[in-house]
């Protein structure tokens, strides 16, 4: 009994044994193809990083509608890179990294706000 990673298989035959290597191999060609990024991901990820590292050094009502603006714009670059690629490799995974990232993002805007700073 053999496992595709869909469903599990019964291969009884050397014909069945040959179909699903073909299957596989037709797959392994197309994968390279379909993980590629397109060009233009690399360069607006990192002019929203740029404009998120540059609002920093705004006064304070504006350095948090820039990084407002800046994190909602990842979200839709994130969107549409999830639509378009069928992924969006982020470093964020459930659980305790997301929690830990998102609680030092809060503790940062906290004591940007209490010190006036921007």
């Amino acid at each position: 009994m053999q496992q595709d990673g869909f469903e599990t298989t019964h291969v009884s035959r050397r014909d069945d044994a040959r179909r699903q290597l073909e299957a596989l191999d037709a797959f392994r060609s197309r994968l390279p193809k379909e993980l590629a990024c397109p060009w233009w991901n690399a360069p607006v990820m990192g002019g929203l990083l740029a404009l998120l590292t540059f609002a920093m050094s705004l006064d304070p009502p504006f350095v948090f509608l820039l990084e407002g603006l800046c994190v909602a714009l990842m979200g839709i670059f994130f969107a549409i890179a999830r639509r378009r690629m069928g992924y969006f490799v982020n470093g964020y995974r459930r659980g305790r990294t997301r929690k830990i990232a998102i609680g030092m993002i809060l503790a940062v805007y906290a004591m940007m706000a209490l010190s006036g700073a921007g």
